[in-house]
């Protein structure tokens, strides 16, 4: 399998399910694009690589959806 680094999602994403991302280790940047409303529990969960986040203004996702990922240096 092939090792992601970077993922942006298209615009036709409206919701991310829980566990999406969950145990992806070598993504360390995704882009949520303006379209997306929802984000579930634990979307990035075990994803220790994970060290940027773009996420859009006004987007309310649950605290947990970045769990245990301390490596996490920027959300924009």
């Amino acid at each position: 399998m092939p090792q992601v680094a970077s993922v942006s999602l298209p615009d036709s994403i409206v919701s991310i399910k829980k566990y999406a991302f969950r145990g992806c280790q070598s993504i360390e940047s995704i882009e949520i694009t303006k379209n997306v409303a929802e984000i579930g529990v634990k979307v990035f969960d075990e994803c220790p690589q994970l060290k940027t986040v773009s996420i859009p203004e006004g987007l309310v996702y649950p605290l947990n959806a970045f769990p245990e990922n301390t490596n996490i240096t920027s959300t924009h």
